[in-house]
């Protein structure tokens, strides 16, 4: 089955511990999540989201955003709330 089809600049790419990939879709501004069973959502789409490149997750499963566009790093945790956590930061690019 394919499912990374219809990606518009995917830029980053991140697993959590439940096994779900979330993936940084630049041009969409949107981060979007793979389940294992092969479904794929929109997990946040703008709210926040300008330019993700990218991506890293924790050990508590929030998912940190490298936001090139928006010039910050943001986090988003389970219950997608966001928080910016750097701001004003030029073009930030990979998270590890």
């Amino acid at each position: 089955k394919t499912i990374t089809n219809n990606f518009n600049g995917p830029t980053g790419i991140a697993r959590d511990s439940k096994g779900n990939i979330y993936v940084a879709n630049f041009a969409k501004d949107s981060i979007e999540r793979v389940k294992p069973d092969g479904t794929r959502e929109i997990y946040v789409e703008k709210v926040g989201i300008k330019g993700p490149v990218g991506i890293a997750v924790d050990d508590f499963d929030n998912i940190y955003v490298a936001n090139y566009n928006g010039n910050s790093i943001v986090m988003i945790s389970p219950d997608k709330d966001i928080t910016v956590l750097i701001d004003r930061i030029v073009k930030p690019y990979y998270l590890f």
